[in-house]
């Protein structure tokens, strides 16, 4: 009961709405409030008799054990999986990722020094029964009790030689063999894992690639020889199943003095590009990118809920961003980012049905053929009778449409066009054929898809 009469002291209190204020020091005072309530409840999620009370009163979003089961078999996610399945040829950097960002700066966890200023609210187990694809783990060589010495830990602090932040946070073994413990679960799925290296000298290094391959062994898709290795942008999740594996590592550019052990388990991702929401905009602004052509980076978006971002801004030290909302995340999703850095996710998170670009609620379990309509460029299950213009892509992988035939036609006639009668393989594809469709004036087109007894292929 001293739980519930804490939270409801938090509740009416400090629980201060999150919203930016274009006052600095107003925003770093509800962050701050927000922070001390986040905690609050994740102390009631683990009180098996107060939990549901205490939801209540923080009002805070479910988190709990329920509502991610529920979230599994939601329609969301069976739409996000098929997403998934339908960018599984394309490369790295060309398939939207749905990551978080410091996955395990989490108020699941016991409290420490840096999850009391979380970024997540969920386990890593958690986050990707949520979906979540890409885990960012940040890796520091720091004392640990329970190692008796220097070992890699997970916290979210400042780099080498400081780790200011580090107190008593787990160890990186542990969090590893918990996502070893989900792909066990889970043998179809592929994990992009992002170490972000405060492992110091060579030590260090070594620890960390001893832990990595402890937890996948020869699950780990592995750089070739003991060099430094960039992350290879054209490989796909295809490649990966088909190499029997399911975890591919990567981590900063190409370190001096690490060990050869280090360079045997994670790639260095050299061409990657990241940058916090500010001002994004949604189609065609796009962040400022251009959606004409492949440029061959791998783009990656994230926001951050911390308070110590916050307070860094009242000494101009960093600045805050918009944050990925909803609409942001759909945004993204059409443009060509490649991973998003989510924080605070949770079931019922309303950015996790933004990212969906394919089937309208509603069609998904509709036997038949998808058509995508112009009106939003959203997927409808339809009869494979009657006519309509087909979707043809390109050999430059642009989008052009056919007059309007009957769909066992739209193979022949995309050919006639010097293209392949397809589907959409990603956002940004959907979009790109939108923009076809309404120059063309078809109302609906026919996709390469098609409901069967094992689903839509």
């Amino acid at each position: 009961m001293h739980r519930v009469l804490l939270a409801s002291a938090l509740a009416g209190t400090l629980l201060v709405p999150a919203a930016a204020s274009a006052d600095p020091v107003q925003d770093a005072a509800a962050r701050l409030a927000q922070k001390t309530t986040e905690r609050a409840a994740a102390t009631c999620r683990r009180d098996p008799v107060a939990r549901d009370e205490c939801q209540q009163l923080l009002g805070t979003p479910d988190a709990s054990a329920a509502a991610v089961s529920a979230y599994e078999g939601s329609e969301v996610s069976r739409a996000l999986d098929l997403q998934r399945a339908l960018g599984d040829r394309l490369p790295l950097r060309a398939g939207l990722w749905i990551g978080t960002h410091n996955s395990a700066n989490t108020t699941s966890e016991d409290p420490t020094l840096s999850t009391s200023d979380s970024n997540q609210q969920l386990s890593l187990t958690d986050q990707l029964r949520l979906d979540v694809r890409s885990l960012e783990l940040d890796a520091h060589w720091f004392p640990s009790l329970t190692s008796l010495g220097q070992a890699p830990v997970l916290c979210h602090a400042q780099g080498a030689p400081t780790h200011v932040g580090c107190s008593t946070e787990r160890l990186l073994a542990d969090g590893l063999a918990e996502v070893r413990a989900w792909l066990d679960a889970h043998p179809r799925e592929v994990v992009l894992l992002y170490l972000e290296d405060h492992l110091e000298a060579q030590a260090g290094h070594d620890r960390a690639a001893a832990d990595v391959q402890a937890a996948f062994g020869d699950r780990l898709y592995a750089p070739a020889g003991g060099e430094c290795t960039t992350l290879p942008l054209t490989l796909t999740r295809d490649a990966v199943r088909a190499a029997g594996k399911q975890v591919v590592v990567m981590t900063g550019g190409c370190t001096r003095g690490v060990g050869a052990a280090w360079h045997g388990v994670a790639f260095a991702e050299t061409q990657r590009e990241e940058d916090r929401p500010i001002g994004y905009g949604g189609y065609p602004r796009c962040g400022g990118a251009d959606l004409s052509r492949e440029d061959g980076v791998f783009r990656r978006y994230f926001e951050d809920t911390t308070f110590v971002n916050r307070a860094a801004t009242l000494g101009g030290q960093a600045v805050p961003d918009d944050g990925i909302t909803p609409a942001t995340a759909a945004a993204m999703s059409r443009c060509g980012v490649d991973l998003l850095g989510l924080d605070q996710l949770v079931p019922g998170d309303g950015r996790l049905e933004a990212l969906v670009w394919s089937f309208a609620p509603g069609e998904l379990d509709e036997p038949g053929v998808a058509v995508q309509r112009a009106a939003d460029g959203r997927w409808e299950s339809a009869p494979a009778g009657g006519r309509l213009p087909a979707a043809c892509r390109l050999p430059d992988g642009s989008w052009r449409v056919t007059g309007s035939g009957p769909r066992v036609s739209a193979a022949g006639r995309c050919g006639k066009l010097g293209g392949a009668f397809d589907v959409p393989r990603r956002g940004r594809d959907a979009q790109l054929l939108l923009e076809a469709q309404r120059t063309a004036g078809a109302d609906r087109v026919w996709l390469a898809l098609q409901s069967g007894a094992a689903g839509w292929s």
